[in-house]
């Protein structure tokens, strides 16, 4: 496992080796490996190169990691949390790091 949040959240960061050459097909490993954890009781999330491969900016990579992290926290939060418009962390950083961009090119 790549990582384990809490109880039962997994980040599966899928590279390569999770996928079959020059493809986007999951190796049968793989999705032996994401069955077995879904039938124990966990969450998944993939994080999948090939999509971070896709983002060929800096800022696009931050809202692509922003938006990953801000939905493994959603789902780890409190019941109700989004509805009642606490902001979650990595999106003060994503309007911080963008703002910064902003006045770098002014």
């Amino acid at each position: 496992l790549d990582m384990v949040i809490g109880d039962r959240m997994i980040v599966e960061i899928d590279g390569p080796s999770h996928f079959y050459k020059d493809t986007n097909s999951r190796t049968a490993s793989s999705l032996m490996k994401n069955m077995l954890l879904t039938a124990m009781g966990f969450h998944v999330r993939h994080l999948n190169y090939q999509e971070w491969a896709q983002c060929g900016t800096p800022e696009k990579r931050t809202l692509y990691c922003s938006t990953f992290w801000r939905d493994v926290l959603a789902s780890q939060g409190p019941a109700g949390q989004e509805e009642a418009g606490q902001p979650l962390p990595l999106v003060d950083i994503l309007e911080l790091v963008t703002s910064l961009r902003a006045d770098g090119d002014a």
